[in-house]
């Protein structure tokens, strides 16, 4: 039976990547001039461009992004087990045993999933505030997405590495 099927990663990360998609949609829709492809520190528009080379980019950077996430189930049995990292000797030595691989491929790739799909909705945020800019951005609209995601990203890795999610199991 495929577990995939049932996990809320796996449909936030393809809900993920269905907004990714309609944000690159509506950009090309309603977009009829250049669009910011470059923003410095302060706000300021340094570089603009075609609407395509926007979408482009992060769309083929996000797309690319995404099959990585959402084939993780299918490449992971794949990957020799010194290659796993793992917070202790003795969680790698458990989950890298053959009877605990397909959990261990279970629980890595829903991981994945959840940060492949934080990762997308940031990009169509990213997207979505280079079409709509003028001459500048506020800073708050590049600066607290960007950090929000560092920490919860940094905040879920942390909780992966000191939590039980990967203990050895009786």
């Amino acid at each position: 039976m495929d577990t995939s099927k049932g996990r809320w990663s796996r449909r936030a990360l393809w809900l993920s990547v269905a907004l990714l998609i309609a944000t690159a949609v509506w950009a090309v829709a309603t977009t009829d001039g250049p669009v910011a492809l470059r923003v410095d520190a302060s706000g300021e528009v340094t570089r603009v461009g075609s609407v395509w080379t926007l979408v482009g980019v992060l769309g083929g950077i996000g797309g690319v992004l995404a099959a990585t996430f959402l084939g993780a189930q299918r490449f992971l049995p794949h990957l020799p087990a010194r290659l796993i990292n793992l917070p202790s000797a003795e969680a790698h030595a458990f989950w890298t045993a053959p009877e605990n691989r397909n959990e261990l491929h279970r629980l890595l790739a829903e991981d994945l999933e959840w940060i492949g799909a934080a990762t997308l909705v940031l990009f169509s945020w990213l997207t979505a505030v280079c079409v709509t800019a003028e001459n500048s951005v506020a800073a708050w609209a590049l600066v607290v997405p960007v950090v929000a995601y560092t920490i919860a990203v940094l905040g879920y890795s942390v909780h992966l590495m000191r939590g039980g999610r990967y203990r050895p199991r009786s």
